[in-house]
Formats: structure tokens, sequence, C-alpha cells
């Protein structure tokens, strides 16, 4: 642990490190789930179905943005020139992330109120926005593990050098890996009709989320020698072997809860896979935080700056955390389409 901090640069250039990753990898945890959600729906035609999924993220989706806003934050403040070089060389990507979560956001509100636009374009919009947010992610995701080239304080490279093939395969995984997520919520949150249609495209999207996982592991080596170096010495084999081999044991319980019909274990291993992921990306690039430029002891704020950031992180974190925890606790349970909850009623009717 005492190498492994001093190659970050120090105590506090890591733990900041480390409280950025974890803010980011709470967002994608929570809100991959609530794109995932909004993508089924240009799978799922029904309205009767889009009203239920609705009605499954909104006590929670908008709580689950915070992270976003908290990463995004945290980094100007701990990390300038990490933020500074990402968003020069990631301005069109998040351009239309933010418009996307912006079409997003609208649609899901008003797609409820009525008025002279119609339940159907709403719903498309939510559809859209949702699958916008994602692939931008994934494809700025894929583009940063790709590298860029840098300057002593900036970005150095093409405007367009964010896109490639591998960050193009990046941005599909993140699509099916975040669409997997939605159906695994869905399949916690709701009964029979609609979580039998869920369950295929869970089973559908899951696979395709283990192949990119597969072929994107198999790419990264490739990109950069000192990911090869660092996946061919040690620590390096045990670590990231461990992780692939629970990623595997993760995709083996999702597969065989969702065909055997059992609650919530592929949510549980869906969020697993996630984490497991992450870990690899964190485990294959570190100490640098803006491959291949910036360590993270190079691109960290001041001293004084990490210990005031890291003091507020540490009050702010633990509110959001028990807020979300609140809020999912107060609205758990299974969500029922109109069709099924007249059924209940009837039956209700029929016994009293």
């Amino acid at each position: 642990m005492h190498q492994i901090i001093l190659s970050a640069g120090g105590l506090l250039p890591f733990l900041s490190a480390l409280a950025i990753g974890f803010v980011l990898l709470t967002y994608v945890l929570l809100d991959g789930a609530d794109l995932g959600v909004g993508m089924l729906f240009g799978l799922l035609r029904d309205t009767n179905y889009h009203d239920t999924m609705a009605v499954s993220i909104l006590p929670v989706w908008d709580a689950n943005e915070t992270w976003l806003v908290l990463a995004g934050g945290g980094t100007l403040a701990l990390f300038p020139i990490v933020f500074s070089t990402l968003l020069t060389a990631f301005y069109l990507p998040l351009i239309v992330m933010l418009i996307s979560l912006a079409v997003r956001s609208t649609a899901l509100e008003f797609r409820g109120a009525g008025g002279v636009v119609p339940k159907p374009y709403w719903d498309a919009a939510f559809c859209l926005g949702s699958f916008g947010v994602a692939f931008t992610q994934g494809v700025i995701a894929g583009a940063f593990i790709h590298g860029f080239a840098v300057s002593p304080d900036t970005y150095a490279d093409g405007w367009g050098n964010w896109f490639s093939a591998f960050s193009l395969c990046c941005g599909i995984g993140t699509v099916a890996g975040y669409t997997t997520l939605g159906a695994a919520w869905l399949i916690y949150r709701t009964t029979d009709e609609l979580q039998l249609r869920v369950r295929h495209h869970a089973l559908v999207f899951g696979t395709v989320t283990l192949v990119m996982l597969v072929c994107l592991s198999v790419w990264t080596p490739a990109l950069d020698a000192r990911y090869a170096h660092r996946w061919a010495t040690s620590p390096g084999p045990v670590l990231l072997g461990s992780d692939a081999a629970l990623i595997i044991l993760s995709a083996a319980a999702f597969g065989w809860s969702v065909v055997r019909r059992v609650p919530l274990v592929p949510l549980a291993s869906a969020l697993a896979i996630v984490v497991l992921s992450f870990l690899a990306i964190g485990l294959t690039v570190f100490p640098m935080i803006v491959p291949p430029g910036f360590t993270i002891g190079q691109a960290a704020a001041p001293r004084a700056t990490e210990l005031f950031v890291l003091s507020s992180m540490a009050i702010v974190v633990p509110l959001i955390l028990l807020y979300s925890t609140f809020s999912f606790f107060v609205f758990r349970g299974k969500v029922k389409t109109e069709s099924e909850a007249r059924s209940a009623g009837k039956v209700r009717e029929a016994e009293s």
C-alpha cells in the first residue's frame, strides 16, 4: 500500500483520485440503470409499459445525476489540469452528452403532463436522450483509455482525435451495459407481463456486454506498452486475473438468475460486473490520470485545496448516500402496469 501511495504522488493525491473514482462509479451504478430503462423504451413499444417503467425511476433519477455534478466539480477542484484537458479534448461529445441529458430529463418530466406534444413523442425523446448520454459516456471513456497527446499543461491533440475504433466499441459496450442494468432494474421492480418481456432483453444485452468486455480486454494492452507491462508484471496478473474470474462468476450468476427467475440477483450481479469492470480500468491506467500525459501526483491541486475539498466531500458524500438510500427504501417494492393493477383490483373485489 505504501508503494501504491508513493506512485500516486502521496497520500492526498491518492485520496483525491480515490474520491473522484468513487463518485464516478456511484454515478454509473445508479444513473446507468435509469439510462438503460430509457433505452428500453425503444424496444418495448407499449405505452402502458412505458408508464410503469417511468414510475419505477421517477422518484430517484434526479438524485442519481447529482453524482455526475459532484464528479465534475470535484475534478475541477482536485485536478484542475485534468478538468481543462478533458474539457478541451472531449468538447464535442460532452456537449452532445449535456444536450442529451437535458432532452432526457425534459421528456421524462413532461411525458405525463399532457398538452400539445403527444406522449409517444416524449417517449421517443426520452429513449434517444438516454442513448445519447450512454453512447457519449462510453466514447469518452474509450478515448480516455486510448490516450492522447498533451503539452506540459493542456491538450495538444486534434479536435476529433477522441473518436477511434476503440472508443466506438467502448460506446457500444456502454450502451449494452447500461441497457443490461436497466433490464435488471426492471426485473427487480416490475411483475408478470412486463418482467417477462424484460428478461429476454436482459439476456440479449447481457451477452453483448460480456462479448464487448472480452474484446476490449484483449484490445487494451495493445494500446500502450505501459498497459501491457502492467498486465504482465506482478501484481497485475493476480489482480486482473482475479477481477476477470469474478466478472465471469457474476455473469454466470446473472444468466442463471434471469433464466430461473430469481429475484434481485440479476440486479446485484449486473452491478457487480460494472464495479469489477471499473476496477479493471483503474488497475490498468494507475497511476496515470490522463493517459499517457499526467500522473495523479503531477495533476493534483495544491495541498491546501486538497485538504479543503476532501474535508467537504467527507461531509457531502455521506449525506447524498443517505438521501439516496432513504429514497430507494421509501419507494421500494414492485411497480405494476395499469392492466395488472386493474386485474388485481378485480380479484380483491371478487374476494370481498
